[in-house]
């Protein structure tokens, strides 16, 4: 009995794992699709930047200027937040706990096949 309650934890603990895989690849990608996004917006505050340079109104040139390098700089953040929670849970880190569960688990699967024929074997004496 008790080796099937630990199978099954383990059992749920490797799709949980597995989710996280998967989840911390699907924040990765958002991130850098995010990090683009941010970077265009950097570009269009400096294009009106520049057409606030042409118009000689520097105090909001100077403004647009800073609002794109904020941008820029927030980008970047997402973008490395990204690929941190991508190295963590999206590849090497989670995957060792997923494979140690996978030998944990194969192993009190044969215990518990073990304890039954144990069992069905005193039964018969």
């Amino acid at each position: 009995m008790f080796c099937a309650k630990i199978s099954k934890y383990i059992s749920d603990s490797q799709a949980l794992f597995q989710e996280c895989i998967d989840l911390g690849k699907e924040i990765n990608l958002k991130s850098a699709n995010l990090h683009s996004a941010f970077d265009n917006m950097a570009d269009r505050m400096l294009k009106i930047a520049e057409l606030y340079s042409v118009l000689k109104i520097d105090k909001n040139q100077g403004l647009f200027e800073k609002l794109a390098d904020v941008l820029t700089g927030t980008g970047e953040n997402f973008m490395n937040t990204g690929e941190l929670i991508n190295q963590f849970l999206g590849s090497r880190n989670m995957r060792y706990h997923y494979l140690e569960n996978e030998s944990i688990l194969e192993l009190w699967n044969l215990r518990h096949e073990f304890s039954l024929l144990y069992c069905k074997r005193e039964k018969d004496l």
